[in-house]
Formats: structure tokens, sequence, C-alpha cells
């Protein structure tokens, strides 16, 4: 990550969430082991209005950046908040290794891996 994105985000992420700040970095820094040693690609967000889901739009967003971490040789991670997110990224290659929940304990939590070399399926 660029140094002046890195010093953005630091800046600015505790000011939005606000009075949730020290729980979102105390899970973050729970979830950092949870997470692949050595370089990875992590997909911090996507979504999809409901009226256009399970129209294959997130792989085809998605399989661009998987075919990269494919080419790079390295893994792609996500952290779920919710199920939904875990079976759409299963699709896609990834297996979970870990569920937990937030250091607050109020939001469950799946970490998913997929490794490099995994098929992707159609779209």
């Amino acid at each position: 990550m660029p140094a002046d994105v890195a010093a953005a985000l630091e800046r600015e992420v505790p000011r939005l969430h606000a009075d949730r700040a020290d729980a979102v970095a105390r899970t973050e820094a729970e979830l950092a082991a949870a997470l692949p040693d050595g370089p990875y690609w992590r997909l911090r967000a996507l979504g999809t209005r409901p009226r256009s889901r399970r129209r294959g739009l997130g792989g085809a967003v998605l399989s661009p950046v998987l075919a990269r971490c494919d080419a790079e040789g390295v893994p792609a991670a996500l952290v779920a908040p919710a199920w939904a997110i875990v079976r759409f990224a299963r699709g896609l290659g990834f297996e979970v290794t870990q569920a937990t929940r937030s250091a607050d304990g109020q939001l469950p939590l799946w970490v998913a891996v997929r490794p490099p070399g995994v098929p992707m399926p159609e779209l």
C-alpha cells in the first residue's frame, strides 16, 4: 500500500468508526493472526443492490483480482461479517480458516482465504 494511502487510512478510519473505533482496532489486531503469512490481497468491500444479486456481478468484479492473485502466486483473504458473504466467497474458492466475533462481541466474523491457483467458476 502506498505510504500516502496508509497515512490517510490511519488518520480517517478511526474518525469514520466514531465510538466503535477502539473495538474496530482491537478486532483488526486479533484478526491479523488469522490472515495469511507473507504477501496476500485482502478484499475489504464488495456489494450489490439486493435486486441485482445472483447475477454474477460480484464474481465478474472479483475475477480479474483473483486472476492477478493467481498470476502473482499469492492468496486472497477476506473477513466476512455475514454467512451470506461466506457462501458467496466459497463459490469463488475461498475456505473459512477461522470463525470468531468482533472484539466487542457484537458481530460474528469469518476469515476466509483462497489459495492461488484455485479454478474459477464459469461466470
